[in-house]
């Protein structure tokens, strides 16, 4: 083989496509069209000019095509000097002037057609090629050469992305990760696997890996279209093309399955390749083509790519999911579509953000939208945005549809039930929904995810809007011109067309109408009757009906009862808002009634008799003011779920509730004409029971059998006297609430064999005495037997004589029981898990010897101990002695205990980890800067010092300072002036945040924070928390929810919603609470970064504080009619939580969510909140929340915040409160010792 031949061969081994020219050409007289072509169509010209080159016219004229062509094209020409030196090739000089001479004397001869412009051309194309470094040929081994050259054409192909779209936007991240997953350059041989669903970018961005890295592999292979092509010609096609361009052979012959696999195997074992293999959908594909990582060699690498992960996670090491470009992304490549550029138009940025916003960050349809809208009027994109909303691109649903085509009968129900009635809904919610339908969504939930149909996040099922439309499509497909033919029904229209005019067939299964509120319809009573296959009906937001409101107004006119004309004897869902009959039909009849809702329902006793519904889980006649009587629960042995929340007209219930022996919850709160429950109740599968708000209940009833499953009972604001005996067989009790029991003295006695009780929760009860048997709980983490501030005197409370044997015990609250000097036990000590301590309101004159000798204690609170009267004639002794052996004590409440001046020592060393320090209402008229010895302070309040004269130094790191009501301050102006500057910002770091100022009644704000210039007081604005609509706290109280907040969740990830129609009050605010548990660092892998929700809306795990661990962040999405309102609420809620469970409130005023409405709040008809936390080693774990609606649940709010609050909200008056509620021009003012960081 010559030289020519080995370099022709090896280039073809590397995969790079060579056009030679035939020796056969040489013998015409001119370069010919197909070898013209190739030049101009190629990117590089290897010219092999060696010693006799130059006696070749067809060569000259060849080299003089390719010099022109790089003139004009910029083809890159890599010449070889073939043992031929460069200078005689650039000089015509040696052999090459002897070739020059000859077709000079030949030309004056006249015997060949060469003339003169010809031979100049020849010496010009030699003299430029001459000039350009190549490779010299001469003394250095040919294989080398060969091998260099191979290296610089791969290396000029690598950049280049001929098959690759120019626009490559958010590419590069993606890249990098996936670079990170292939490891290239260790020896294993490594698949992975891409996947996402269709028209995310798999494929280009596997074209994109391909051209850069490919060539450092010894062979190389790029196969599209794989679903597509195994159809269209088969698995042996696919076989041969993989075997011709890895081992660069025209000929393979294989003529079946096995055999190809054998050859596959044996002749790609020893070769180091890189594949990808595109588009996979079957596991017969992947078995043909790379069944096995010993059919590779050392260090190759295969990329598949596909829509199902499940098939991904069976061949490959590891996958990774293409997710949806970014807003900034997204806009960003559809404006190259739409505009060519970057960015939009300036009068178009509005209308692409809709488009983009629509598109929901999926490349195809951003691609296809720009081009289809580039060029258009503005007029003509209007129309376009409103078009694709309603009929989306159908080349976009016909490649969104390829992956649901691909789906068994029962997952595609599934995928479309899901399009039209259960996007966004939480999995717990609708599973047992599913499960009555026959869908078997435990696994079939997980194949729509793993071929990226669906996503789950935060507990919810999500689906792309445009496969939610492509789903839509399909059902609306099923009967076009009329809606009844339709299997399902959820356009507002086609429902009320089908209902009216009573169009309905057996093809409907499910029909979803939420009506807007100031609607009213009449429908057809027999609308139903032809509806016999019927599986669900909800009807919701239909009733203009509040607690509190007399007024009720149905918004739906039937005419009669349209159950009576209910023939489907396979409805397994009903929802009915607002039904509007005192009972239902005798004829209504479903023995496959998995789920019986009825919130704000006329009834009055849902069915006389003993009726059988044999399947029916879940009832919730919840806010039905007009029950007076359960019915008879016989016939409803598997009843699982029990809920008459609020239902206040309620006085009767029928024994049988007490036997439902699958009942895991029963829930009664608020049920105040309530005043017996059976005398006896076997509920041995129960696990909570909610009566709180019962304040007529006077009576427990007696537990026969086993109770075991019993876990928490609330028992808040009851008349309960005592509890029966029967009450210790509850083994199993973990929380218990008798908070507000005003006619329970003491706890009983009963409660001593409960082994696992790990919250008792009795603040606000008449008790007297703590027994000494509470001491054998040694599972209680949480007491809570504090009393309220303000209330009238009673006896002070009796201690036990020793704490001994509650080492578990985390929160202990003793606040506001009259308890005196000496009467806390002296073995505080053995409380060797106590963190959080309250006792505040005592009558102590110094503080308890025993509490220096709690090492973990996180949180101390003395507030309002008046008696804790020092004065500067004393010695230090409350400091130096009682908090000599807190190390760990992070949060200190000293507020309103009469400390005067001298009460705070200069050296303040023994609180050397304190973050949080409160003053407020003390007598004192400066405070020593051994405040400023405190390093890790970052938070002091002194509200209400009266005659506090100076501010103190404050440490590195300090944050927040809150000063109000404190009229003594002098040289108010001076002091902040000489306070903030330069000099002394750069001396206390520039970490400082913000410091409240408020005096005589005029709010300040520190505005500017730079650290290099002095802050910026404005006298003239609002203050930042009269402007911050939003206000936050810590509130440590076990995990239990206050039971004032009459919606709860008891999910993880913290969602509550509420049923209520807010569209028709002038309601006031919301307020939530969280509780979250924090875990020991490095205990809770599932959270390992922080998150941040950016003005987007798109999370990162970059936060604000840089990941400050003082600072729980919660992100709170609000959707009201399950619309999302705005962008999320993300808190910032100060201060070091215990390692354990932990509080935090929230109260939002209905400003906030109007301003996110757009100053509508017309129409809604419930308030939905999902709460997580991105926080390391944070976890939610149950939320819960109320709509204040007047100034009752004002005063309410006050009282609960009060009692739960670590420092309590004394530092705010009872009337602020009330004043924001009528005006919400100012802020909320009830945010205690505490600010929100909103994020928004």
């Amino acid at each position: 083989m010559s030289f020519t031949d080995h370099l022709h061969a090896a280039l073809k081994q590397k995969g790079i496509i060579v056009f030679r020219d035939n020796e056969k050409l040489e013998g015409e007289k001119f370069v010919c069209e197909e070898l013209l072509k190739a030049i101009q169509e190629s990117m590089y010209a290897i010219t092999v000019i060696s010693p006799n080159y130059a006696s070749s016219k067809w060569c000259l004229n060849e080299l003089s095509k390719i010099v022109q062509c790089m003139r004009d094209t910029g083809l890159t020409i890599l010449p070889i000097f073939y043992h031929v030196d460069p200078s005689d090739v650039r000089n015509q000089t040696g052999t090459f002037a002897e070739v020059f001479a000859r077709h000079e004397a030949s030309l004056r001869k006249k015997k060949g057609k060469v003339d003169i412009k010809m031979i100049q051309k020849w010496r010009t194309a030699l003299r430029e090629v001459g000039n350009i470094s190549g490779w010299h040929v001469h003394d250095r081994p040919e294989s080398k050469v060969v091998e260099d050259i191979s290296e610089r054409i791969l290396s000029g192909l690598g950049g280049n992305f001929s098959n690759v779209s120019k626009v490559l936007v958010g590419i590069e991240s993606r890249v990098e990760e996936i670079m990170s997953l292939l490891s290239i350059g260790l020896d294993d041989v490594r698949f992975l696997g891409v996947y996402g669903m269709g028209g995310i970018g798999k494929t280009t961005l596997s074209k994109v890996i391909y051209e850069r890295v490919s060539r450092q592999f010894e062979a190389r292979c790029f196969i599209a279209s794989i679903r597509e092509e195994t159809r269209t010609h088969g698995l042996i096609y696919l076989q041969k093309q993989l075997l011709s361009e890895i081992l660069v052979e025209s000929e393979i012959n294989i003529w079946n399955d096995y055999g190809a696999r054998r050859v596959i195997a044996k002749r790609l074992r020893n070769k180091k390749v890189f594949i990808v293999l595109d588009d996979v959908d079957g596991e017969e594909q992947l078995e043909a083509l790379a069944e096995s990582h010993d059919w590779f060699g050392q260090g190759s690498r295969i990329i598949i790519t596909s829509r199902d992960r499940h098939l991904l996670n069976r061949f490959t090491h590891n996958t990774y999911e293409v997710k949806e470009l970014n807003n900034p992304e997204a806009l960003q490549l559809f404006s190259w579509k739409a505009f060519k550029k970057p960015y939009p138009e300036e009068n178009y940025v509005e209308l692409s953000k809709d488009v983009v916003y629509y598109a929901q960050g999926l490349p195809l349809a951003l691609e296809v939208f720009g081009s289809f809208l580039f060029g258009r009027p503005i007029a003509a994109w209007k129309s376009a945005r409103d078009l694709l909303k309603e009929n989306p691109n159908a080349e976009i649903l016909d490649k969104l549809k390829i992956s649901f085509d691909g789906l068994e009968d029962l997952q595609k129900k599934l995928f479309l039930d899901i399009a039209c009635f259960f996007n966004g809904a939480y999995i717990d919610s609708i599973m047992h929904k599913l499960e009555s339908f026959g869908y078997y969504p435990n696994i079939n939930i997980e194949v729509l995810v793993d071929k990226s149909l669906i996503t789950i996040s935060l507990g919810r099922l999500l689906m792309h809007d445009l496969l939610q439309k492509m789903g839509q499509k399909i059902v609306h497909c099923e009967s076009t011109e009329e809606p009844g033919g339709c299997s399902r029904l959820w356009r507002y229209d086609d429902v009320l067309h089908v209902l009216k005019n009573n169009t309905g067939t057996d093809a409907v299964k499910g029909i979803v109408l939420k009506l807007p509120l100031q609607k009213h319809e009449r429908l057809n009573v027999e609308a139903f009757s032809k509806m016999k296959k019927l599986k669900m009906l909800e009807i919701s937001n239909v009733v203009n009906f509040l607690p509190r409101l007399s007024k009720a107004r149905d918004t739906l006119e039937w005419h009669g009862d349209p159950l009576n004309f209910m023939l489907s004897n396979e409805l397994c869902v009903m929802k009915w808002w607002g039904y509007p009959l005192e009972s239902l039909p005798t004829s209504f009849q479903s023995d496959n009634l998995v789920e019986l809702i009825m919130h704000y329902s006329f009834i009055k006793k849902p069915w006389d008799g003993r009726k059988s519904f044999n399947k029916l889980k879940h009832i919730d006649l919840s806010q039905s003011r007009n029950l007076i009587e359960t019915p008879n629960f016989m016939g409803v042995p598997n009843l699982e779920r029990l809920a008459l929340v609020h239902c206040t007209s309620l006085s009767k219930v029928h024994p049988s509730i007490g036997f439902l022996r699958r009942l895991k919850e029963l829930d009664l709160r608020d049920c105040k004409c309530l005043k017996r429950l059976p005398d006896e109740i076997s509920l041995e599968s129960l696990e909570v029971l909610y009566l709180s708000g019962c304040s007529r209940l006077d009576k427990f009833p007696n537990i026969v059998g086993h109770m075991t499953s019993l876990r928490e009972v609330y028992l808040t604001g009851t008349a309960i006297k005592k509890l029966p005996l029967s009450f210790t067989s509850l083994s199993s009790l973990v929380y218990l609430n008798i908070s507000d029991c005003s006619r329970l003295k003491k706890i009983p006695k009963n409660l001593s064999g409960m082994e696992c009780l790990e919250v008792l929760m009795a603040n606000g009860a008449a008790i007297r005495k703590l027994p000494s048997f509470i001491v054998s709980l040694k599972k209680l983490k949480v007491l809570n037997v504090g009393g309220k501030r303000g209330s009238e005197p009673i006896i002070s409370l009796l201690l036990p004589n020793s704490f001994t044997c509650l080492s578990s015990l985390r929160e202990l609250d003793l606040s506001y029981r009259h308890i005196s000097d000496g009467a806390i036990p002296s073995d505080l000590s053995c409380l060797s898990s106590l963190s959080y301590l309250n006792l505040s309101g005592n009558k102590f004159t110094r503080m308890p010897d025993s509490v220096c000798r709690l090492p973990k204690l996180g949180i101390l609170s003395l507030a309002y101990c008046s008696r804790l009267q020092l004065s500067s004639n004393l010695d230090n002794s409350l400091f130096t002695n009682s908090f000599s052996g807190l190390s760990s004590l992070r949060k200190l409440n000293l507020s309103y205990c009469n400390l005067l001046d001298g009460a705070i020592p200069n050296d303040l060393s023994c609180l050397s980890s304190l973050h949080s320090l409160n003053l407020s209402g003390n007598k004192f008229t400066r405070i020593p800067d051994s405040v400023g010895q405190l390093s890790h302070l970052y938070e002091l309040f002194l509200d209400n010092c009266s005659w506090l004269q100076v501010l103190p130094k404050l440490p590195l790191g300090f944050k927040y300072l809150r000063v109000k009501n404190c009229p003594s301050l002098e040289m108010f102006y001076n002091q902040m002036e000489m306070w903030t500057s330069n000099e002394k910002l750069r001396s206390i770091d520039c970490s400082f945040v913000a410091a409240y100022i408020d005096y005589d009644g005029k709010p300040f704000k520190i505005l500017h924070m730079h650290p290099r210039s002095p802050l910026w007081i404005n006298s003239n604005s609002q203050s930042f928390f009269y402007s911050t609509i939003v206000a936050c706290g810590p509130a440590l109280v076990g995990y239990g929810i206050p039971e004032w907040f009459n919606h709860k969740s008891r999910n993880s990830f913290g969602r509550i919603q509420m049923h209520t129609d807010l569209g028709s009050v002038e309601w006031k605010g919301y307020a939530f609470f969280i509780v979250y548990q924090v875990h020991e660092p490095d205990s809770y892998p599932k959270k390992r970064r922080k998150l941040k929700v950016n003005e987007n809306g798109n999370s990162n795990s970059t936060t604000k504080d840089g990941g400050n661990p003082n600072f729980p962040y919660f992100v709170c999405q609000f959707q009201a009619n399950e619309v999302d309102i705005g962008k999320p609420l993300v808190l910032c809620v100060p201060g070091a939580p215990c390692v354990g469970p932990n509080g935090c409130w929230v109260y939002i005023p209905t400003e906030w969510f109007r301003r996110r409405a757009r100053n509508s709040l017309g129409g809604w008809g419930n308030l939905e909140a999902s709460i997580t936390t991105g926080s390391l080693n944070v976890e939610v774990k149950v939320c819960g929340a109320r709509v204040l609606l007047d100034q009752s649940d004002a005063s309410e709010l006050y009282q609960v915040l009060n009692s739960i609050c670590p420092h309590g909200l004394d530092l705010e008056s009872y009337e602020n409160l009330l004043f924001h509620l009528d005006d919400f021009r100012l802020g909320l003012m009830v945010d205690g010792p505490i600010k929100a960081n909103l994020m928004l």
